[in-house]
């Protein structure tokens, strides 16, 4: 609100509006996919939980199983899954496997970076299609490297923090007290987004001792 880059209130409020109108859908997509992962993983959901109880309310959001929980489902569930377009500035050659010719992209060119296909490559995440949240716990760079879901650079999302606090904040409440289990399950549907379509899950205050052997 107090950012002297916008030349008068309406640049101001036109922002504004894009961050709740983009960063509504998206968030609750997230917080959707992280809750059906974790309700098919009840074992990492459990350590999560006595991870967030361990420490006090205002502790929680720097629990480190949190923001590997996070990243993981971003990785495995990117809501924006086509990824994000861009203008190639200078010519770009690219080494292929398995062959001697090289693949030229022409500066002026217009490419996009599918985020699904990229956070799925067994070039970067071993096993890429499980749901791993230690993987993050010392990562290697080509992992780090190929883990953007909100972009990189100037034109990354400008409702990255937005949604960051949003998962942290609300992840928080609902994993620390509530147990979630698959009721029905459901499918991925890709219209922009993309979103979980039919998943029922079951919810219920977790209990005393969430400890599974």
């Amino acid at each position: 609100m107090k950012n002297q880059g916008y030349k008068n209130d309406n640049e101001r409020a036109a922002d504004i509006l894009v961050l709740l109108l983009a960063g509504h859908d998206t968030t609750a997509y997230s917080v959707a996919w992280i809750l059906i992962a974790l309700a098919k993983s009840p074992i990492d959901q459990a350590e999560l939980r006595d991870n967030l109880k361990s420490v006090t309310h205002d502790e929680r959001r720097n629990v480190k199983m949190l923001g590997y929980v996070i990243k993981e489902g971003l990785r495995l569930h990117p809501v924006a899954a086509m990824g994000f377009g861009r203008i190639i500035d200078n010519d770009i050659i690219i080494k292929q496997k398995g062959s001697d010719l090289d693949f030229k992209i022409s500066k002026g060119t217009p490419v996009f970076m599918p985020n699904f296909s990229r956070h799925r490559d067994a070039d970067y995440f071993e096993d890429p299609d499980v749901f791993r949240p230690s993987r993050w716990e010392n990562p290697c760079e080509k992992a780090v490297s190929a883990f953007m879901p909100f972009g990189l650079g100037k034109r990354n999302c400008i409702g990255q923090s937005m949604a960051n606090a949003e998962l942290y904040s609300i992840l928080v409440l609902l994993l620390s007290e509530y147990h979630f289990s698959i009721e029905e399950e459901g499918v991925s549907e890709l219209k922009i987004t993309m979103r979980p379509k039919g998943y029922h899950l079951k919810v219920v205050r977790s209990l005393p001792s969430t400890r599974i052997d």
